[in-house]
Order: C-alpha cells, then sequence, then structure tokens
C-alpha cells in the first residue's frame, strides 16, 4: 500500500463495494515520530485509503474516529475500564 511515510499503518479492513465503485481500505494508523512505539495504540486512527485496482491508492484522510481507545485520564475516553 501506498502510505505515509511519517505513519506507522497496521490491521486492515475493507469495505464492501458496489460494482462501479472503487475499493476502500481502512486501517489502524499512528504517527512513527512518538518516542516509544508502543504508545502507537493509544493515540490511534483510522486510516481510509481507495482503489480502483488494489495496486494503486489514494489517501482520503481519517474516518473521523480518533479517539476510539480507551485512555485512562483522558476525559473524553470512550468507556471506563471493567
Amino acid at each position: 500500500m501506498n502510505g505515509p511515510e511519517e505513519y506507522s499503518v497496521w490491521d486492515f479492513w475493507f469495505a464492501p463495494k458496489p460494482e462501479s465503485e472503487p475499493f476502500h481500505l481502512h486501517h489502524l494508523q499512528a504517527p512513527k515520530s512518538l518516542p516509544d512505539p508502543h504508545q502507537r495504540h493509544f493515540v490511534a486512527e483510522i486510516g481510509h485509503v481507495v482503489s480502483d485496482d488494489l495496486l494503486n491508492w489514494r489517501r482520503i484522510g481519517t474516518s473521523g474516529c480518533s479517539r476510539f481507545l480507551d485512555r485512562p485520564g483522558d476525559p473524553d475516553r470512550v468507556h471506563d475500564p471493567p
């Protein structure tokens, strides 16, 4: 995938597509600039790319769900841990 060089990218999934539409692929992404690579799980965003041929990809951006992970001490976290 032709991803942005400044991001670590992992966990991919495709959205269903009609015959005449491009392929939509979503993935988790986080900045490579983090001092500890394990921190990426706390700042992950859902990236969104599209392709007509599964070889060449165009970055759409993020899917607007950057705050889906539970972050202890974050007042905007999605849920409290069990």
